[in-house]
């Protein structure tokens, strides 16, 4: 969920190992409200990585109802903006769509496509924006972005990333805006499970959100500095050769070919 590896085609791809050699499926079966509390701690994490910058969406947005302008205020509009595409394909999903789309060759090619462009961007285009420098539009773009990642094996950082960079982003910016923009979604996201997680009849899973939330958090907040921390001198090109090389895999396995 942090690395732009993409989460759901590394599950695909043990899944169809496990099938190969073992002859049966790599069922996960998650504790209710672990989901939950997984999602919550991946936003605590991004949120806290990038303090700075909520700080000064918060500071922004007090200034605004004084009668301030503010780039923070700005900003924070703008993340506001790209979520929209997210949730409106989220309630399209719930309603009409569901999951029927959840399957191995779909996440294969998702993967090995975006794999291809978050490569050919990277490399190509050029470096020279910040977030700073943003506009609506991008921000708009990059939300778009994000909402692909409801296509199984897209994944939202990855996709994000590569339509900061297709855009012009330096890569530490594009990878910060990514992250920027997933926090409200991840947040909604975390809120969106609370009633699914209280149908369930039982009392409220409180001690497997907590466990979800700190694990989700103290592994993520890592991640993200080890990610941001390569991007200062280094590439997203190892990750888009992983990706694509994983895609190669699946799709082997996919259409039993191995």
């Amino acid at each position: 969920e942090i690395l732009p590896i993409g989460a759901a085609t590394q599950m695909a791809a043990v899944d169809a190992w496990t099938r190969l050699v073992a002859g049966r499926p790599f069922n996960v079966v998650l504790t209710p409200g672990l989901d939950l509390g997984i999602r919550l701690g991946l936003a605590l994490a991004t949120a806290s990585y990038f303090w700075q910058d909520v700080g000064d969406m918060a500071h922004g947005l007090a200034r605004l109802a004084k009668g301030k302008r503010d780039p923070g205020a700005r900003l924070a509009f703008q993340l506001a903006l790209a979520a929209v595409p997210s949730l409106a394909v989220a309630l399209a999903i719930e309603h009409f769509w569901g999951d029927a789309w959840h399957t191995a060759a779909v996440m294969a090619w998702s993967a090995l496509g975006v794999g291809f462009l978050l490569f050919l961007f990277d490399r190509a285009c050029m470096t020279v924006k910040r977030v700073e420098h943003a506009g609506f539009g991008d921000a708009l773009l990059l939300g778009c972005a994000q909402a692909a990642a409801f296509v199984p094996g897209v994944g939202r950082i990855a996709a994000a990333t590569a339509m900061a960079r297709m855009l012009g982003y330096e890569r530490r910016d594009a990878a910060r805006f990514a992250f920027l923009i997933s926090i409200p979604v991840l947040f909604a996201s975390a809120a969106w499970h609370v009633p699914r997680v209280s149908e369930t009849g039982q009392h409220f899973p409180t001690a497997a959100v907590l466990v979800g939330a700190v694990l989700a958090y103290v592994v993520a907040l890592g991640l993200l500095a080890l990610l941001m921390g390569w991007l200062r001198r280094r590439s997203f090109t190892p990750f888009a050769l992983y990706r694509m090389a994983l895609g190669l895999n699946l799709l082997v396995l996919a259409y039993g070919w191995l």
